[in-house]
Parts: C-alpha cells; structure tokens; sequence
C-alpha cells in the first residue's frame, strides 16, 4: 500500500473525538478531508469515490 495507514484504537478515537471505528478518510489533493466512510466501507462506492477525486 502507498497510502498513509493509521491504525487506531479507542483511546486515539477518544483523543479525535472518533464516534466510530473503523472510520475511513479520503483526502483530497488541497490536504483537506473529502469523504469519510464510517464502518465498513462498499468496495464500489469506495472505488467511486476515489475516482471522483482523481478526476
């Protein structure tokens, strides 16, 4: 993988103010937060939404 990867736990959910884990961020080319999954995320919106960002 070539992407930064953060492994939490619930003491560093707590420090963010995380109200559910796994939580997934995607960041868009300004360092800004453009999408967040929350849960288990679905492989197909996934991939949309990275798509979209590349585009």
């Amino acid at each position: 993988m070539t992407c930064p990867v953060a492994v939490g736990n619930d003491a560093l959910g707590a420090r963010f103010g995380l109200t559910a884990m796994p939580l997934t961020w995607l960041i868009d080319r300004q360092g800004r937060v453009a999408v967040a999954h929350a849960g288990i995320v679905d492989r197909a919106a996934f991939e949309r939404d990275i798509q979209e960002l590349l585009r």
